[in-house]
């Protein structure tokens, strides 16, 4: 798109070193996107739109300007090219999710999520889960009553019981972009009913309040007793940056109550992060069983892991997550996650979910 020819012309190498036909910052992006080395590359459709849709300063020097509460809008208009070129990436990128990811939700329809525990590289800032402290993930797209971890015997509920969730804790941090990166604690109160399909509103408004943006994250399951921690990116990218961002709770509808204490729970160890030198961080780790259950196995064969950063007073300040396969019996199983310019942060956990 940029040079006229495909990377195998000979005219590739000459054109795509002109500053005539590229700018040396759109340059650096295709180097890094195209780089022989995986962990090199931009680890996502969203690390590479924000690297496109940034300022024109040096990619290696280029750091954007994040804070927990208001952080100024950066008023600097956007080269036309680049967001040419990111649009045209963008779209792609959405038909292609589009043909991998949506069978992808169908076929795992019937499967549950979570019970989680998360390990953390400070304990000292471990929030605890039983205070009343104030993504988006897909719709799995079935049949909610399908959906049930204990088995078809287990007898459902309704209404009747009370809405058992609660949010244990919220925190948020946007970039310039407008993006807000986000992670919650969600806790089922219940020790004896499982709530299907918990749902969570994620809304952002100005300072005048009205609404920028209004998601809701639908997980799988939040087991009876448990807490769940999830941490996802909301936004449009237009450069706004919210004021403020709220997290509700939605009332569970009468189907989405299981009679069931039955559950499965993770750790992760042996984290670390270390720089990816292109300005972000590569979190890593293994996630291991602390809790096994044969029936939520056999419905969910992957896990989504959670990466929670906070600040020096144990307040969250941004989420993100990946996805791994099950560990297998006894064993563990590696991830990592390459996080572009994530903000200052004091330490992290990392919690695992069935999805």
């Amino acid at each position: 798109m940029l040079t006229g020819v495909y990377p195998d012309d000979t005219r590739y190498t000459p054109l795509l070193s002109d500053d005539l036909h590229v700018t040396p910052r759109l340059r650096a992006i295709v180097e890094r996107a195209t780089a022989f080395e995986p962990s090199a590359r931009y680890q996502n459709v969203t690390q590479f739109a924000r690297a496109l849709t940034s300022p024109s300063d040096p990619v290696d020097s280029y750091v954007p300007a994040y804070a927990v509460q208001r952080p100024a809008v950066n008023g600097k208009p956007r080269p036309r090219t680049v967001i040419a070129v990111a649009v045209a990436c963008v779209a792609v990128v959405a038909i292609v999710a589009a043909a991998v990811l949506i069978p992808r939700w169908i076929a795992n329809a019937d499967s549950d999520g979570d019970a989680t525990s998360g390990t953390s590289q400070n304990a000292g800032s471990q929030p605890d889960p039983s205070t009343g402290n104030d993504g988006d993930a897909a719709d799995p797209g079935t049949d909610p009553a399908t959906r049930n971890p204990a088995g078809d015997g287990a007898a459902h509920g309704g209404s009747e019981y009370g809405n058992p969730l609660e949010l244990v804790e919220t925190g948020w941090s946007a970039d310039e972009s407008g993006y807000v990166h986000y992670a919650f604690g969600l806790r089922n109160t219940s020790d004896s009913v499982c709530i299907q399909l918990p749902s969570v509103e994620i809304t952002g408004r100005g300072e005048d309040g009205s609404v920028l943006f209004s998601e809701t994250l639908i997980m799988a399951n939040a087991f009876a007793g448990e807490t769940v921690y999830f941490g996802s990116e909301i936004g449009n990218g237009n450069g706004i940056v919210p004021a403020t961002v709220d997290f509700t709770v939605l009332e569970p509808d009468d189907y989405s109550y299981v009679n069931s204490s039955e559950s499965a729970s993770f750790k992760a160890d042996n984290l670390s992060a270390a720089p990816d030198g292109y300005g972000g961080e590569i979190f890593s780790g293994e996630i291991s069983v602390v809790k096994d259950s044969a029936r939520v196995r056999e419905q969910s064969s992957t896990l989504a892991a959670s990466l929670v950063l906070r600040d020096d007073a144990g307040a969250i300040v941004y989420g993100y997550s990946t996805f791994v396969d099950w560990p297998s019996e006894g064993g563990s199983r590696p991830f990592s996650m390459d996080v572009f310019d994530p903000p200052a942060y004091d330490s992290f956990e990392v919690y695992a979910q069935p999805w």
